[in-house]
């Protein structure tokens, strides 16, 4: 009968335990039309701002955004930083929930956090200046997912609409379109990826269907831009197109992969951007490829030949992929 009661005793104390783990995991809400900072963040009793539900979670917590549009007006604070292990969370994704940028800041930062997702929003009207990264900004960040989220009209050095330094980010399902960078990677600038293990060859990055469309880099990659190497990124069932570049340019407006980058290139579409489609330039790049489509890219005639690959310094591996000259139509 005493051992009975010892393990009686010993369950009661795990189920206790577990309860207050999980109570610790907390679903938040935030409410543009209804909430109220003053409030505990219930569904009953939603936050206002998202900038103040940052406050006030803990990592296993999930921000639940309503729609509305969450800008200065109604008093969030840009850059929102974001915290590891919080997830934040549209409940209706899609075009209806919005965060809407100052048009100073950045929209977005995770800086050193681990173990975050950004899900479902429009993000906006960012413009980091002299820095990377006008929508979204990953510094030295792990196991972050975007995921079905509108990225746009955004503005940065490099990475108008995201970009990473040395972070491990999955960027899934999202539309990516209008951002510009002064320099590279007008829609996404990958730089250093790494997955924070210390190993290096380990897959850091997955970008995987997204919508890269009509951005613009003033030097390489209008649409994608891969910067030197630690960890590898795979590049997977992609549309880019339409992507732009300054008259003249040498570059690729679709994806450009520059100085030792590591990326797997499959089953993506990069079509009518400027310049070269895909360009792999720079010492050691190390690329294999298959089975895209890379046609009616357009370098500027009677300057630089061509329109599809341009490689250069590079080991490529490649199969199944078919280009076409925007000016010949011949198969190449």
């Amino acid at each position: 009968m005493r051992g009975f009661h010892s393990r009686a005793i010993l369950l009661a104390c795990l189920f206790l335990i577990c309860g207050v783990s999980f109570a610790l995991a907390t679903d938040r809400y935030v409410d543009a039309a209804t909430g109220n900072n003053s409030n505990d963040g219930s569904s009953e009793n939603p936050w206002m701002t998202i900038t103040h539900a940052l406050t006030q979670v803990s990592s296993g917590d999930r921000i639940n955004v309503r729609r509305g549009t969450y800008d200065t007006d109604l008093g969030e604070s840009f850059p929102l930083q974001m915290k590891s292990g919080v997830d934040l969370v549209a409940v209706t994704p899609g075009w209806f929930t919005v965060i809407h940028g100052d048009g100073s800041n950045r929209v977005i930062t995770c800086d050193q956090v681990t173990g975050v997702t950004i899900y479902g929003f429009v993000v906006e009207n960012g413009n980091a200046g002299n820095d990377d990264g006008g929508g979204i900004y990953c510094d030295e960040s792990h196991q972050i997912t975007i995921k079905k989220c509108v990225i746009q009209n955004n503005t940065a050095t490099n990475g108008g609409g995201i970009s990473t330094y040395y972070s491990s980010v999955t960027i899934h399902d999202n539309l990516i379109q209008s951002n510009t960078a002064t320099y590279n990677g007008g829609g996404i600038y990958i730089k250093e990826p790494d997955d924070g293990d210390g190993n290096a060859g380990t897959i850091a990055h997955i970008i995987e269907k997204n919508c890269v469309y009509h951005n613009y880099a003033g030097g390489a990659g209008g649409g994608i831009c891969f910067y030197y190497d630690h960890d590898k990124s795979d590049l997977f069932n992609n549309l880019v197109i339409k992507n732009r570049l300054p008259g003249n340019s040498n570059s690729a407006g679709g994806v450009e992969l520059c100085e030792c980058a590591q990326v797997l290139v499959y089953n993506n579409t990069i079509a009518d951007n400027d310049g070269y489609g895909l360009k792999v330039n720079g010492d050691e790049c190390n690329v294999e490829a298959g089975n895209n489509i890379i046609c009616e890219n357009a370098v500027c005639p009677n300057v630089w030949p061509g329109g599809g690959l341009n490689i250069t310094y590079s080991d490529i591996q490649m199969d199944g992929d078919y280009q076409q000259s925007a000016y010949d139509g011949t198969d190449k």
